[in-house]
């Protein structure tokens, strides 16, 4: 049987294992898709003869320029691409139509929340939501009024979302993703608040965990660097459209009664409201816990001067 013709952009395309590269032939040069720039594979229904001879696929990639001029420093393109080889797609072939972007509602509000942490990392998750993410969510078939879009305003921002929205949907028995932009923090603040039930109120109910995806775009991204999400260009998007639900490790610091937390850049504090059988206060928390010295220059270095300098900033700190 004669294997159909591998090509991308309508030109003649050769996949090299090896090195990881599929290369697209033109008349006077090759363009290269680089394996660490791809976020999925898609393939695209068709019908009649034609679905039977050749299947048709989208190459679904980031790119990154070197040099950037204009608003937008992320841009996300989708490849229309055919007879791509076995080698390739176990390598980058996704679901069609994933099951976590179209969860059911029962009440017309989507169960799908993407939040935009306008103060992580270097302050780019409102350029790579508007490059990368909305375009490839429109690629899977997936428009805005299918998702809730939640910008920060303040450092509250996630908890609120999570206190007033989600939390009480997954304690109704609601099945719902969450899509992070953003650094460790918004995985402290999710986790701190989706507890299945207030300790000791004897409540019991289908409390329904929520699946979190994040693109790591903070300062640190401890958890995306350990977990290896942030192995590739993709931020962690990747991993998100392709990847299978991992349970997230948390713990627990108990604090005595009366301790406070302290906020606005070390300026203020306020009181810790989750307490234990005892009277203690708790924190919950996830990814790393620092103690002495590290939790010193994490504290001190997370102001809105140092955070321009991204992870440098633990240095000058």
């Amino acid at each position: 049987m004669e294997q159909p013709q591998q090509t991308a952009r309508g030109k003649e395309a050769r996949y090299d294992d090896c090195v990881g590269k599929l290369e697209i032939s033109y008349d006077d040069h090759v363009e290269i898709i680089e394996h660490r720039n791809i976020i999925a594979v898609r393939e695209i229904s068709t019908s009649g003869e034609e679905a039977i001879a050749t299947p048709f696929y989208n190459i679904l990639q980031l790119q990154t320029p070197t040099s950037i001029t204009g608003e937008i420093p992320f841009c996300f393109e989708a490849i229309a691409a055919t007879g791509l080889p076995a080698s390739f797609l176990e390598k980058h072939l996704g679901l069609s139509k994933p099951p976590f972007l179209h969860w059911p509602s029962t009440d017309g509000k989507p169960n799908f929340h993407i939040v935009i942490s306008v103060r992580s990392g270097l302050g780019e998750a409102e350029h790579f939501f508007a490059g990368v993410v909305r375009p490839a969510l429109t690629a899977y078939g997936i428009q805005e009024s299918q998702y809730n879009i939640v910008t920060t305003v303040s450092e509250k921002s996630v908890t609120e979302l999570a206190r007033q929205v989600i939390l009480p949907r997954a304690r109704a028995g609601i099945q719902q993703t969450i899509l992070l932009l953003s650094g460790d923090g918004g995985i402290v603040d999710l986790v701190n608040v989706l507890q299945p039930h207030d300790p000791g109120s004897g409540e019991e109910g289908p409390f329904v965990r929520p699946l979190i995806g994040l693109v790591a775009l903070g300062t640190g991204n401890a958890l995306a660097n350990s977990t290896g999400i942030n192995s590739d260009a993709t931020r962690g998007l990747r991993h998100f459209f392709r990847g299978e639900p991992q349970s997230l490790p948390t713990y627990v610091a108990t604090f005595s009664a009366g301790s406070e937390l302290l906020v606005n850049e070390g300026r203020d504090t306020e009181p810790l409201d989750t307490e234990d059988e005892d009277g203690n206060v708790m924190i919950h928390g996830a990814v790393v816990c620092s103690w002495g010295l590290h939790a010193s220059l994490v504290a001190d270095s997370d102001t809105t001067e140092y955070r321009k300098f991204g992870s440098d900033r633990f240095q000058m700190a």
